[in-house]
């Protein structure tokens, strides 16, 4: 990937208007990740140059999910998630602001069995989680890379989950849930990428 011509914005809910442009100047993709249709180890990390000013208002930084602390975000029922993205909603294909969502975790086993029961079967990893509900709040193209975030009700702090990996078409009758990258599991590469 030439990461010559990547660019981030930062500081704005809007993909093509206001905060800070800032250039890629190492894309990290994880190095076992296969692009295939598994989406196993779906995550890189980019560096940016220059780094952000994150002591402003409309930029802030967040803290990764921590193994030690964070391990029962992913298997306690009942746990919300903040989920944002770029992808455009069913009423609508623009792609204007940013838009968050709240989802609920999803039992890993009964996602490992509607996944599997697809025409063309998915493999649900213990580096995944489940969101999503029998509403159709559902992520779309678009959101896919976006942040899952949860709150520490003993740290009382926000922290990354996870990230929007993929999910089933949105046309179809059926409630199917998104499945995240789960960071817990990426947090020992992340830091080694730093």
């Amino acid at each position: 990937m030439n990461v010559t011509t990547q660019k981030i914005r930062a500081g704005s809910i809007n993909p093509y208007d206001g905060g800070e442009i800032r250039n890629v100047s190492r894309h990290i993709i994880h190095p076992d990740y296969e692009d295939t249709s598994d989406h196993n180890n779906d995550i890189a990390v980019l560096i940016i140059d220059p780094p952000l000013d994150l002591s402003t208002k409309m930029m802030k930084s967040i803290k990764i999910a921590n193994p030690s602390e964070d391990a029962n975000i992913y298997t306690t029922l009942g746990n919300e998630f903040i989920i944002a993205g770029y992808g455009p909603t069913e009423s609508t294909n623009d792609i204007v602001n940013l838009r968050w969502l709240q989802q609920p975790l999803v039992d890993q086993d009964l996602c490992s069995k509607i996944y599997a029961n697809l025409p063309v079967p998915k493999v649900i990893t213990n580096k995944m989680f489940c969101s999503g509900d029998e509403l159709f709040k559902f992520t779309r193209n678009g959101d896919s890379g976006g942040p899952v975030t949860f709150f520490n009700v003993t740290t009382k702090e926000t922290r990354l989950a996870g990230l929007i990996s993929f999910g089933e078409d949105i046309e179809k009758e059926e409630s199917f849930p998104d499945v995240n990258v789960r960071i817990t599991e990426f947090y020992d590469w992340i830091m080694k990428t730093n």
